[in-house]
């Protein structure tokens, strides 16, 4: 599969927050649908009055064992 290099997509293990103001959404791909779902808007118009996704670090939790 190949790697897609936007904005909207996060790079290696990172992972983006979505732009809109309050939105907690954290993932490795903002996607259209959570774009319309959640803030009834099209992902270019979340860009336009928001900005892009900014990276942000995720805390993984201690896996006993390891």
């Amino acid at each position: 599969m190949a790697k897609i290099n936007t904005p909207w997509h996060a790079k290696g293990n990172e992972r983006i927050r979505c732009p809109f103001p309050d939105c907690t959404h954290i993932a490795e791909v903002i996607t259209k649908i959570h774009c319309r779902l959640e803030h009834g808007m099209e992902r270019h118009e979340v860009e336009k009055l928001y900005g892009l996704p900014k990276s942000v670090f995720v805390k993984h939790p201690f896996k006993a064992g390891s």
